[in-house]
């Protein structure tokens, strides 16, 4: 788990460069927020809330952006909390199976809006 959680936290911090090249899909994608969730469903909610708590101040030290105050540290305290809940939230099995069945839902929309 700790290798993933790392590996998710490594595409925290780059995906906002692949992203950022094309401004709008950069604001619609929220490029941090999906490392994140998607670190609290597989990891658990630790390594969820740990790495959403991590990846805002680690790319502020490392590339001096989000701007720490205050968009840095409430981007720290929101994606901890959502590592933590989609981790949580996982564990439930009534919202586990309705989570799943909205990622077909939407998996099928894209399908076929690709193809249409």
């Amino acid at each position: 788990m700790k290798r993933i959680a790392c590996l998710l936290l490594a595409l925290c911090l780059l995906l906002p460069f692949v992203t950022g090249q094309i401004q709008q899909i950069g604001q619609m994608l929220a490029p941090m927020h999906l490392p994140v969730l998607l670190c609290g469903v597989v990891c658990g909610p630790l390594w969820g809330a740990a790495v959403g708590l991590s990846a805002p101040l680690l790319r502020y030290a490392l590339f001096g952006m989000p701007p720490i105050f205050p968009m840095g540290l409430s981007m720290a305290f929101e994606l901890c909390v959502y590592g933590l809940v989609i981790g949580l939230l996982d564990f439930i099995p009534v919202v586990g199976l309705l989570l799943d069945i909205v990622g077909k839902i939407v998996e099928l929309y894209l399908l076929v809006s690709l193809v249409l």
